[in-house]
């Protein structure tokens, strides 16, 4: 049994969040199905990302797992064309 955690829907799924204020508490025991602990192992250790090379991760969905694989040949800092202004609030 859970107390105190955060229930987010994110894209019609359900999410908690367990944060350091929250309770678990021992229950009895419960039936689960097969394919919801095969799912719960899945969600705790995920396979392993697929090695892309930079292109490739680049032009990746937002939000896509991948390892990254290729050679540096270049570090710099990026330049910004804009000025920013700054106020004091």
């Amino acid at each position: 049994m859970l107390r105190d955690v955060i229930k987010k829907d994110e894209g019609g799924k359900l999410e908690l969040v367990v944060t350091k204020m929250s309770k678990v508490f021992m229950s009895t025991m419960m039936a689960i199905e097969a394919d919801k602990i095969a799912e719960g192992h899945l969600l705790l250790n995920p396979p392993p990302a697929p090695s892309v090379t930079l292109k490739d991760a680049l032009a990746s969905p937002v939000k896509t797992r991948c390892t990254v694989t290729g050679k540096v040949v270049q570090n710099s800092q990026r330049k910004l064309n804009s000025q920013v202004t700054f106020m004091h609030i």
